[in-house]
């Protein structure tokens, strides 16, 4: 059970760099502007979180005041740093 749980930790270790040296890649070669893609990162995160929880939307969405500010800020953190390069 360790190792498959550190094969993991270190897979998503691995995933996690080559992210950001895509990331860069992309970013620095001019192929994308930044606005754009933080909003294809944001688009396709939402889709891949609603894949995962697998329900779906319908009957009633309870939605705390904190999970509301939460969700702004992590909306607002991107849209700045793009902003900011």
């Amino acid at each position: 059970m360790r190792r498959r749980t550190a094969a993991y930790t270190f897979l998503a270790l691995v995933a996690f760099a080559a992210n950001s040296i895509l990331c860069r890649l992309a970013l620095t070669s001019g192929g994308i502007d930044p606005a754009s893609f933080t909003a294809i990162r944001l688009v396709t995160g939402a889709a891949v979180l609603l894949a995962l929880v697998g329900e779906p939307l319908t009957g009633r969405l309870v939605v705390a005041t904190g999970v509301i500010l939460g969700g702004i800020a992590i909306a607002l953190w991107p849209a700045a740093s793009s902003a900011a390069t």
